[in-house]
């Protein structure tokens, strides 16, 4: 099955037809292999201000994902002293 929709940003926006379809074609994956679109891939997380949840959320992901995850510490860089990350 093709999934009609580019994006579904929220399910309240799905007709119930459109929500059990978009069930169905989740289901499909079910006991998949995992897609490695990330294999050979290295995936800098950057983030100004302390976020524990979302660091996590975006490690895990793209390491499902099979790329290498690199998270630089901005509190522990130069950023403090004024020198940009560029």
């Amino acid at each position: 099955m093709i999934w009609p929709m580019k994006d579904v940003l929220d399910v309240e926006s799905l007709s119930r037809e459109q929500f059990e379809e978009f069930i169905g074609f989740a289901g499909e994956f079910e006991g998949s292999s995992p897609i490695r679109v990330g294999e050979g891939r290295t995936v800098v997380l950057l983030f100004y201000e302390a976020s524990t949840r979302t660091r996590f959320s975006f490690e895990l992901a793209a390491t499902k994902l099979g790329a290498t995850v690199s998270v630089v510490d901005v509190s522990a860089s130069s950023v403090s002293k004024g020198e940009t990350l560029r």
